[in-house]
């Protein structure tokens, strides 16, 4: 079991019908809320037991101070993942794919995911390894968009692509250097993929891809963040497809 803090994350977990919530302890003296009426409500329906205690027990309890809860936790069972041969034997015929390349910091992968969902990506698939892992706050993060797009834990994400390319999947990786990605054609099956912060795309992974797209830049300042970078170039291929 695993606590999840934040009013829209926990609310997104108990909307999931893969995930098993135990609790959910909200803090007594809240303001009025609709969503924290909306949990209420859906707890009583799934039958879930929630309780209200006071500010310092809640903490006591779960957060130690350390997490910025909203006033409410729930106690789940963990986010159930997918494989590649899963993902493939249920995917479209003209999908939008995140693929991530080790990204390690837990704020960029909940940002990512929720961008993700957003744009209408079908997955967002990342490695076992050397990645950051989906942890409550991933979720909180991600506004919950954990619970809404597919999560996919890969062994090797070179092989991965390798796999996608032979289904006339088209791989484009997002980092500096490349073709200009507004120039791009996003209408065929997609997938884009981000490197590790810092690091980028491995060279191995580059190699790998159809083509290097770039997002053209006016300042003077670097590079982006990942999970900014990202957010851009899957709203360009959503909107390009839209």
């Amino acid at each position: 079991m695993e606590h999840i803090y934040g009013r829209h994350s926990v609310f997104s977990v108990l909307e999931n019908p893969q995930r098993q919530v135990k609790i959910i302890t909200i803090q007594e003296g809240l303001p009025n809320s609709k969503i924290i009426d909306d949990i209420v409500d859906l707890a009583k329906q799934k039958n879930v037991e929630v309780e209200f205690v006071p500010l310092v027990k809640l903490e006591r309890k779960y957060s130690m101070g350390k997490h910025r809860h909203q006033g409410i936790v729930a106690v789940s069972s963990e986010l159930n993942t997918y494989t590649l041969k899963q993902l493939l034997e249920h995917l479209g015929e003209n999908p939008l794919l995140a693929i991530l390349d080790h990204v390690n910091d837990p704020h960029n992968l909940g940002a990512i995911v929720r961008s993700a969902e957003l744009a209408g990506f079908d997955a967002v698939i990342m490695p076992e390894r050397r990645n950051a892992p989906l942890t409550n706050t991933v979720v909180k993060t991600s506004a919950g968009a954990t619970e809404k797009i597919p999560m996919v834990k890969v062994a090797n994400v070179n092989e991965t692509i390798r796999q996608l390319k032979k289904l006339n999947i088209w791989v484009y990786g997002i980092e500096t250097g490349g073709e200009n990605i507004y120039d791009t054609d996003f209408t065929q099956p997609t997938a884009l993929v981000f490197g590790a912060e810092g690091e980028g795309l491995s060279t191995l992974t580059t190699s790998l891809c159809d083509k290097i797209l770039t997002i053209p830049m006016y300042g003077k300042t670097e590079s982006l963040n990942v999970s900014v970078a990202a957010g851009i170039s899957m709203f360009i291929a959503s909107k390009n497809r839209h």
